[in-house]
């Protein structure tokens, strides 16, 4: 004799188990559910629980796995499709990630709300100044720790505001220099001095305080050389010769000798500017901002 079925009186009434003597285990070869699913805490029906299938279905390839990793997350469950397909709301603590959007929502129950993690601002927008913008019409300035390292403008036109770079120059009284021996030109003054890397009061050098490749020019005007007579000049990298430019006299006259290289230089080294004439007694250094100074930019 088959197994009798249990009927209620009437729709809706009775029960199987209770909220705190519940039944361990069941088996049915089907179940078929007209209201809500319900575990004390969410409720979801039929239709919702169809739509986490499918959506779950379509994200990932027949007969594979996919990892959706809801760390972090608060409450049930995460969906993932196109933003079409996003279910109507109303089941709270649910996630819908939008796959064509990149958009984020939470189900607060009664809508969707998006919670799209948002990245520092950038692009067209006013961004953070430690960020550079990925596109943009209007000129760029970028800083780090409130200094102002980037400037592009919309021409694109490229400045490093904070690059080293200085140019100092003998100022005051002419420097008088002996006769066949190289003498270091006592560079008293800067013009400019980004990084303060130029001892203007001792040693009358530049001392780097980055590694990189930098352009050093050295000039000097020296006073009433005789003819046929020579001046030289030489920028010195930590007291040896480094570049070498000299000038042979035409007439009595009072040359501008200059020099211009290119130096790698690693922190903490430096350079000097020396003079060598032999006119055969001492003899007069120009001090000019002009005729008389060594200006060095970093290059890379």
């Amino acid at each position: 004799m088959a197994t009798r079925g249990i009927v209620p009186v009437n729709t809706g009434e009775g029960s199987i188990g209770t909220s705190s003597k519940k039944w361990g285990k069941g088996w049915f070869d089907a179940l078929h559910v007209a209201g809500n699913l319900d575990d004390g805490t969410n409720t979801v029906t039929i239709a919702q629980m169809k739509d986490l299938v499918d959506g779950h279905a379509n994200i990932h390839e027949a007969g594979g796995s996919d990892e959706i990793d809801v760390r972090g997350l608060q409450g049930g469950w995460l969906t993932a499709d196109i933003e079409a397909n996003r279910p109507a709301a109303g089941t709270k603590d649910r996630y819908f990630y939008a796959t064509d959007t990149g958009k984020l929502y939470y189900d607060n129950g009664t809508s969707w709300v998006e919670i799209t993690p948002t990245p520092a601002e950038h692009g067209n927008e006013a961004h953070n100044p430690d960020m550079l913008p990925l596109s943009t019409s209007s000129a760029i300035d970028a800083y780090m720790s409130g200094n102002k390292w980037l400037s592009v403008t919309t021409s694109g036109v490229v400045g490093l505001p904070k690059q080293s770079r200085c140019k100092a120059y003998l100022s005051g009284s002419n420097q008088s220099v002996p006769s066949n021996t190289f003498t270091k030109i006592q560079l008293n003054a800067t013009l400019y001095d980004e990084q303060g890397e130029f001892d203007t009061t001792t040693n009358y050098r530049f001392t780097a305080t980055e590694a990189g490749y930098y352009i050093v020019i050295g000039s000097i005007e020296i006073l009433n050389i005789d003819d046929q007579k020579i001046v030289a000049v030489t920028i010195k990298k930590n007291g040896t010769a480094y570049a070498y430019a000299r000038h042979s006299v035409s007439g009595t006259t009072s040359p501008v000798t200059s020099v211009v290289s290119t130096v790698q230089l690693n922190a903490g080294d430096y350079l000097e500017l020396w003079v060598y004439h032999n006119h055969g007694s001492n003899r007069d250094v120009t001090a000019n901002l002009s005729y008389t100074y060594m200006a060095i930019h970093k290059l890379s």
